[in-house]
């Protein structure tokens, strides 16, 4: 529980600090949309078991989470109007050794190379930034999986634009 409390009150001086909006998207990031098993997650397939590709196997990695930002506005450009953007639902990525398997590509330095911070999960797959530590624990909806650290939501590529000073012209092109 303390990971949890540590990872959401970055930058902020406690918990009761920090934006309700902000906690909903953590907290919902971890929430994942349909009952997904291991093997489900391992080599998810979104034609169903029935029609497996195996030249595919494990390549279906990115899930739908209850996770994405408020509704927000923006002035537009030509009218002067006030618009408002409807953010769609963030994905979680699940790497699991059958999707490097299939690419053909080392799973440990691949996986080190995105997230230098985390630990290679050699024995089943990893959340984004979290290792595994126990599979599929069945509830009445589905199933929990239990982590090692708390999973940071992946922003829009927008978003991440907009803080590069580097490249701060690229989000005016958009």
């Amino acid at each position: 529980m303390l990971s949890v409390i540590t990872s959401i009150k970055k930058g902020y001086a406690g918990l009761d600090q920090v934006p309700l909006n902000e906690l909903k998207k953590v907290v919902n990031y971890h929430i994942v949309y349909y009952a997904f098993d291991k093997l489900k997650f391992t080599n998810y397939q979104p034609q169903g078991v029935d029609k497996v590709e195996p030249l595919r196997a494990g390549l279906y990695y990115k899930h739908r989470t209850r996770s994405k930002d408020e509704i927000s506005t923006l002035p537009d450009p030509v009218t002067g109007a006030t618009r408002k953007i409807f953010h769609k639902d963030r994905f979680l990525p699940v790497f699991s050794n059958m999707h490097f398997a299939t690419k053909g590509i080392d799973a440990k330095s691949n996986y080190a190379y995105f997230y230098p911070e985390s630990t290679w999960n050699d024995g089943g797959f990893n959340m984004s930034n979290a290792r595994v530590q126990e599979y599929a624990i069945p509830t009445d909806n589905g199933y929990v999986y239990i982590l090692d650290d708390v999973i940071e939501p992946l922003e829009t590529l927008h978003t991440v634009l907009e803080k590069q000073t580097e490249l701060c012209r690229f989000p005016a092109y958009l």
